[in-house]
């Protein structure tokens, strides 16, 4: 999970301080509003550019960045607007990322389409059994799945195994700073200039 927190633009914070505080809510409000949407949008529209995994194994894709997008949330209150993408990987967009193993000696990264997309305990439920070669093959490295008997047995590398990957900074998996600052601000100001036309001063 990733939170992009934005504050009162340097312009408006005169006007802010003269606002009580359901005023300042109603304006943060607006502004986390259109900036989630700008992120939804944002990676939705990434989504299909990001398959390459998916296509070059000849799997399904996931979904998982369109999962994102529709599960991004906002919140607001009287000092600050926030958007929630309540997702593994965004942080991503802000620095390199070094992932490593939780629960296991290694991470499992799929080099099959049968294994893309699927934990080794799904694939073990759908009926496969798995080994690594001795230590010191040169594929010591592969976790092969196989499954079958005689000559219907089907033996897969279906994972290599890393003890951790990096992953170098993409700040293009989310809106630019400067997009969100800028969506932000018009936000807040369209709605400065609907209160006023409903109070009759614009």
């Amino acid at each position: 999970m990733i939170k992009a927190t934005f504050y009162v633009p340097q312009s408006l914070r005169g006007f802010l301080g003269s606002l009580g505080s359901a005023g300042r809510h109603n304006l943060f409000s607006a502004a986390a509003a259109a900036v989630c949407d700008l992120v939804r949008r944002h990676i939705a529209a990434e989504a299909p550019r990001r398959h390459f995994s998916a296509s070059r194994l000849g799997a399904t894709p996931t979904g998982h960045l369109e999962k994102a997008a529709r599960k991004t949330v906002f919140h607001a209150d009287a000092t600050h607007g926030e958007v929630v993408i309540p997702a593994p990987g965004f942080g991503r967009a802000f620095h390199d990322v070094n992932i490593v193993p939780t629960n296991a000696n290694y991470l499992t990264l799929p080099i099959d389409g049968r294994s893309y997309g699927r934990r080794v305990g799904e694939l073990r439920a759908l009926g496969w059994a798995f080994f690594t070669p001795a230590k010191g093959h040169d594929k010591e490295d592969i976790l092969f799945g196989y499954r079958g008997k005689g000559k219907d047995k089907e033996v897969v590398p279906l994972y290599l195994l890393k003890k951790h990957v990096e992953q170098k900074q993409d700040r293009s998996l989310l809106p630019s700073d400067a997009e969100i600052g800028a969506t932000a601000t018009r936000a807040m100001m369209s709605e400065i200039y609907r209160v006023g036309r409903k109070a009759g001063l614009a």
